[in-house]
């Protein structure tokens, strides 16, 4: 996993050796590499001798050494501890303090250049005179030189020994000797000058021991011990980062994945992985991503999973280790590892109520020891549980720790104070879940005691035993406890395991503390049933023989029930002389602890065959090909099964004598296929079913015709026959033809299949011919047809159709009719329809040399007719000399118009407001059909145009007959063409007129002919008595000019203009008007004129016209447009 550093530690490996400052010569005294060594007790007397005094031998008989404190605090590591001697009176008396330094702090500082830089502190002890203190720093003390003017009191690091050593001074007479120290070591700022970092671990040791000067130090008893929790130091600061715990998580189980990204701040280089542990056993170098990001899927079965490969319950450990890429300064490569994150698999975890807190263990405890230690077991981790653990001294709580609950070391410092004998020293573990009471385990106890055994010494030593959990087959973790050792002189302990007296593994390392062990069992190995286990604890001290305990050893039990396994057998199917192979099923078997199966077969009790097979199927066993089996031979099947390092276990034979190959009696003829038949038939056809062929089968077919052979053939399997009827033979309707297949084997009785019949049908199918009911339309009284349709209906071999129409049960109509047409027959001459008639129709179907057919009857019954609609068409109107002339039909189917004398119609002349003024009579006309009066023609003449008051007038037809009235209608327009003179394609069209002043003005309202009468007013001079056309069809005006003055010597001149404006006519002298129409006009007739438009320039809407007056010389008086 490669991640951008922020902070990269520098690692020193350093192979210079420390250089002491040399000490002052003086006479009689030894050499200056007293600096590193103990000063001699000759050594002492001479320098006292130089001084003086007398020197006398030290009468000291030990010293007792605690610990005040040590703790990190913002990175400065502070050791304070107290040494003073028991008894202790003597002249030139010295006191050397030894206090050892963690091997992995001490080979990062202290190979460091000039690191005397970070020290500081001082030491108390007794003034060289023997009486009051004396203080002196750190600093002036560390690698001071020696000797008679310089004094003999020095500290220096002993590398040899991984110590700090301090002298105090010569004291000249004591009557006791003391020397406390408090030494501070500024960690921070030496990591943050020199990039260096320490390697973080559980726990950091530290011991401390004083004596005499001219006596050696015996770490084997009376030293004082204390730790400083690695796991309490915070990140970012001298000490390596803590490995970050990775997450776990699964959604099925098989497949677990997390994320474990590490930062890479403040540590060494280092290449991550992820680790999983279950049940001991360790799923290592599990990849991480460039994010942290791994993942491991268990695609096999574990502990004792059934439907996945973890059985519910099961704890999934996870962790983070890391491999530094380089040696620190000791030389060593240092590995490390992250807190564990727990999973746990399924629902089925120890419940509350069952879940039981391991005891701690308790290592003894000895007078004047200054630390508590112990073993913590392994304990539950599902359901989020956790753990921590409580100390105390004479039910005095001493330390309460958080403890994550893996098997791991108890070690509870005491400071300022020491273990007196008698002391009752307790622990318990207190298990934490959420949601429920905490719980507690039972407590450990010890008594403090004396050293009285001489424990110490090698010869009183002994190494104990290990305890080896139940070992059994196919196991691949080995699981021991190591008990608590003897604890003197820093012995160390091993474990070795060895299968069947060779060792297959080692743990090295444990302190006297022992703990829990798993070993893997080696790929190589595989734990058989009475394989034996050995255990054996293995001591060490320094510079003398390895000591071992005695052997525990445990026969490897046979958890496979081998004894009691039995083997199911098999089934076997029949087999036949004609067979190359034996078959049946193998039922279910145990396939556990890797077993396997084979099937063995035998013929007449000889094994032919032997066979893997799997088990919970069928089976196939192929036969040597030299065997050849004969009806009555006896088949055995017998299924073995085998299990790695134990006998084969047999299940019992089954057998089964052979039998006849062929099969006749089971032979089965499969019935053949008989395609219909009519009696245009002239062959049998139909199709012969897949059949047996083995052993030289073969098939013939027997057809018969009421029950007479007609043909007897060979046919195939699985195949289609086509036989020629013989000659003179010929199908009749209902003849029954019958099948029959005969199978044939040698030297067999033959075989028949059932006999398959059909009956000959008519080949027109006239029986399921079926005739589709026709349609009736409605009838009503006024109907003269019957009409409908004929569906579609089959019309092959000949078929043709009639239909009986029959009114309230007798027949009227009875007529040929086609597929689908329509029909329609008029009723006979003496038949009507009346309202309640039934009329049926009836279908019926014709075939030569059958029976008709007939459809299903038909009925409807006749209706009142509704009453008819009355139409008006308008279709001419024009122009006469006489008046305006309207021409059209008005009908409706209920009227009898045949009789113009008794029809009626009249026209009313409706002004705008409705009211009729005017009621004109139409004359009836048969124009639109000979016969049908639906015709009329009505004159509105000049007088009544004339007379007409200035408004809209529309016209309303009123029809009666025989006195009675019909119907009103408008006039509606039909598209008419209309004329005037000329004739013009739209009523509206048609020109004013003007009749007695009045502007007549055809137009059409709401899709009717009307009339518009208008009125000249007062004031024009111009005005018309008339405009018309004459019987020449020539347009005429009729006018006169209002005033008093004289037109008797003026010319009156018409002038005629086309659309260019360009005058193309001109008549003058224009005649006055024949009459005034009785109007009076007080004016006379020289005012008058008329002017006659030649029929050329008639049409007003290509020609103006204009009556211009003249005088004599021409000039023009007036000029009137003429509109």
């Amino acid at each position: 996993m490669t991640i951008n550093k922020k902070k990269k530690a520098v690692k020193l490996a350093v192979t210079s050796t420390l250089m002491i400052p040399a000490i002052m010569m003086v006479p009689l005294v030894a050499s200056a590499d007293m600096t590193k060594k103990e000063v001699t007790k000759s050594q002492l007397n001479n320098i006292t001798n130089s001084a003086g005094i007398t020197p006398l031998a030290s009468m000291g008989t030990g010293y007792s050494d605690k610990f005040k404190n040590l703790e990190n605090t913002d990175g400065v590591l502070t050791i304070n501890t107290n040494s003073s001697a028991l008894l202790a009176v003597g002249f030139a008396t010295q006191t050397k303090t030894t206090i050892t330094v963690d091997p992995e702090f001490a080979s990062e500082f202290f190979s460091t250049p000039n690191y005397k830089q970070y020290l500081g502190g001082s030491v108390d002890r007794l003034h060289n005179i023997g009486i009051g203190n004396s203080n002196v720093k750190i600093q002036k003390l560390w690698d001071k030189k020696t000797g008679p003017l310089n004094g003999f009191d020095t500290a220096y690091f002993d590398e040899k020994i991984n110590a700090i050593v301090i002298f105090s001074e010569v004291s000249v007479v004591s009557a006791n000797q003391y020397q406390n120290v408090n030494l501070e070591i500024d960690l921070d700022k030496w990591s943050k000058d020199t990039g260096r970092l320490v390697e973080r671990k559980d726990f950091f040791n530290f011991k401390v021991k004083s004596g005499n000067a001219d006596l050696g130090i015996n770490w084997s008893w009376g030293a004082a011990e204390s730790v400083l929790n690695g796991n309490d130091l915070p990140d970012d600061t001298w000490i390596e980062n803590k490995v970050k715990p990775t997450t776990i998580t699964s959604e099925d189980e098989m497949t677990f994945t997390g994320v474990g990204y590490q930062p890479m701040d403040n540590e060494h280089d280092t290449n991550y992985f992820v680790t999983l542990e279950i049940d001991g056993k360790k799923y290592k170098n599990i990849q991480l991503d460039s994010e942290g990001n791994w993942q491991k899927t268990f695609d096999k079965p574990l502990g004792n999973g059934k439907d996945k490969p973890l059985a519910n319950g099961t704890v999934v450990k996870a962790y983070v280790e890391g491999t530094e890429t380089e040696a620190n300064g000791n030389g060593v490569v240092n590995t490390k590892v992250s807190a564990p994150t727990f999973y746990t698999v399924g629902e089925d975890s120890t419940s509350w109520a069952d879940w039981e807190i391991k005891t701690p263990i308790l290592a003894d405890a000895y007078d004047e020891e200054t630390i508590i230690t112990g073993n913590l077991p392994e304990q539950n981790h599902q359901n989020g549980r956790t753990y921590e653990t409580v100390v105390t001294v004479n039910d005095v709580e001493k330390q309460r720790a958080v403890i994550s609950g893996e098997s791991g070391s108890l070690v509870a410092p005491l400071f300022d104070e020491v273990l007196q004998k008698g002391d009752v020293v307790k622990a318990y573990i207190i298990g934490h879940e959420e949601g429920e009471t905490d719980k507690e385990s039972l407590v450990a106890e010890t008594v403090v005691q004396e050293n009285k055994e001489g424990q110490e010494s090698w010869e009183n030593w002994t190494v104990e035993p290990t305890e080896l959990e139940t070992v059994s087959s196919g196991d691949e973790i080995i699981r021991g406890v190591i008990p608590i050792q003897n604890k003197f002189n820093g012995r160390t302990y091993d474990v070795e395991v060895l299968v069947n007296d060779k060792l297959v593994a080692t743990e090295e390392g444990y302190t006297a503390r022992g703990g829990e062990f798993s070993v893997s069992v080696p790929d190589s190995i595989d734990l058989k049933y009475k394989d034996k286990v050995t255990a054996i604890v293995v001591g060490h001290e320094l510079d003398k023989e390895d000591k071992d305990s005695e052997d525990t050893t445990e026969t490897v039990k046979d958890v496979t029930d081998h004894e009691n396994w039995k083997v199911a057998a098999a089934t076997i199917n029949d087999v036949k002389d004609t067979d190359t192979f034996v078959s049946g099923t193998v039922p279910v078997e145990d396939t556990e602890f890797d077993r396997n199966y084979e099937i063995e077969v035998a013929v007449n009790d000889e094994v032919i065959s032997t066979q893997a097979i799997t088990p919970d199927g069928d089976y196939k066993i192929d036969l040597p090909k030299e065997v050849k089996l004969a009806v009555k031979d006896n088949v055995t099947v017998t299924v073995v099964g085998h299990q790695v390092d134990f006998d084969d276990v047999s299940s019992d034979k089954v057998s089964t004598e052979v039998i006849d190959g062929t099969n006749w009696s089971d032979w089965k003829i499969a019935n053949p296929e008989l395609d219909e038949l009519t009696t245009k038939s002239t062959a049998i056809t139909g199709e012969i079913a897949k059949q047996d062929i083995d052993f030289d089968r073969n098939y013939t077919v027997t057809i018969t015709q009421n029950g007479t052979e007609i043909i007897n053939e060979k046919v195939e399997s699985d195949s289609k026959f086509n036989f020629e009827l013989p000659e003179k033979v010929t199908l009749e309707e209902d003849d029954e033809i019958a099948i029959t297949v005969e199978g044939h084997q040698k030297d067999k009785e033959s075989k028949l299949s059932e006999t398959i019949t059909t009956k000959v049908k008519d080949a027109s199918n006239w029986a399921d011919w079926k005739i589709v009911n026709p349609e009736l339309n409605n009838l009503t009284v006024k109907d003269t047809k019957i009409t409908g349709n004929i569906p579609q209906q089959a019309v092959d071999f000949g078929r043709n159709y009639s239909i009986e129409i029959a009114q309230n049960g007798e027949k009227i109509i009875s007529e040929v009719v086609k597929s689908e047409k329509e029909f329609s027959f008029s009723l006979p001459k003496d038949v009507t329809l009346a309202e309640g008639d039934e009329i049926t129709a009836t279908l019926i179907g014709h075939q030569d040399g059958k029976e008709n057919k007939k459809s299903e009857n038909i009925t409807t019954i006749v209706e009142k007719a509704a009453a008819a609609e009355t139409t008006s068409e308008f279709k001419l109107g024009y122009w006469e000399k006489f008046g305006l002339v309207y021409e059209g039909k008005v009908n409706n189917d209920d009227w009898d118009l045949t009789d113009k004398t008794k029809v009626e119609k009249t026209v009313s002349v409706t002004d705008s407001k409705g009211q009729v003024v005017k009621t004109i009579t139409a004359a009836n006309t048969d124009w639109y059909k000979t016969g049908q009066f639906d015709g009329y023609q009505f004159i509105v003449n000049n007088d009544v145009l004339g007379d007409l008051a200035a408004d809209d007038y529309s016209f309303t037809m009123n029809i009666k007959i025989d006195g009675v009235d019909q119907d009103s209608v408008k006039l509606e327009l039909n598209k008419p063409a209309m004329r005037s003179g000329a004739y013009h394609d739209k009523y509206n069209d048609l020109e004013s007129v003007v009749l007695k002043e009045n502007k007549v003005s055809p137009f059409v309202s709401d899709n009717s002919p009307a009339i518009k009468i208008e009125k000249f007013g007062e004031d024009t001079q111009l005005r018309l008595f008339n405009k018309y056309w004459n019987n020449n069809t020539e347009l005429v005006f009729d006018g006169y000019v209002t005033g008093e003055e004289s037109f008797k010597d003026l010319n009156k001149t018409l002038e005629i203009k086309d659309s260019s404006n360009k005058v193309v006519k001109t008549i003058e002298n224009l005649h006055s008007a024949p009459t005034s129409w009785g109007i009076p006009t007080s004016v006379g007739d020289d005012h008058t004129f008329q002017a006659i438009i030649p029929k050329d320039f008639g049409n007003e809407k290509d020609y103006a016209y204009a009556l211009k007056v003249l005088d004599k010389a021409g000039k023009e008086v007036y000029k009137f447009e003429l509109k």
